[in-house]
């Protein structure tokens, strides 16, 4: 909870970086939008998106994978898409937005996430709605999150698997 005072509070102080949007990532992922209302909203935030798919590896994707990413090279941002549809990402932004995507999940119902601290920030992870926020130069001017749905599939970047799965369900 202290943490979440913090992004709110750092919000305020640092106006420049609100990049504030009615989008949320994480709930557009869990909606599978389709990529023609999310390409949109998601260029609105992070400006004109390269097609990624043709650079990963074969057997990363499918027929049923679009892979999209920011088109400066670092720091990346890449948003997936199963058969038209917005399923995953790992995206970089401002404490504000991260705010809003982290808030429903630190609910007073909800199963507390695990912090790890970190020399140039904190990682949270939430089991249960398999997502992880890396939360760095907290307090600062440069200070960033990243936030990955869903977590496992930031480090094996299997999306032909996680669209194959997608689409058994």
């Amino acid at each position: 909870m202290r943490l979440l005072l913090s992004l709110v509070g750092l919000t305020l102080l640092s106006p420049a970086l609100a990049q504030e949007t009615n989008f949320n990532l994480h709930q557009a992922a869990l909606d599978g939008m389709p990529i023609e209302e999310a390409r949109p909203a998601i260029e609105a935030i992070y400006g004109p998106l390269r097609d990624l798919t043709k650079d990963l590896p074969p057997n990363f994707v499918s027929d049923a994978v679009t892979a999209l990413a920011t088109a400066a090279d670092m720091p990346l941002s890449y948003f997936v898409f199963c058969d038209g549809k917005f399923a995953t990402f790992t995206a970089i932004m401002s404490p504000a937005v991260a705010r809003d995507i982290l808030a429903p999940l630190t609910l007073s119902t909800a199963p507390r996430p695990d912090v790890f601290p970190e020399d140039d920030g904190v990682n949270l992870t939430f089991e249960e709605a398999d997502l992880i926020a890396f939360y760095q130069g907290v307090g600062t001017k440069q200070s960033q999150v990243t936030i990955a749905y869903p977590r496992e599939l930031m480090l094996t970047l299997d999306f032909a698997g996680y669209c194959a799965e997608l689409a058994a369900k």
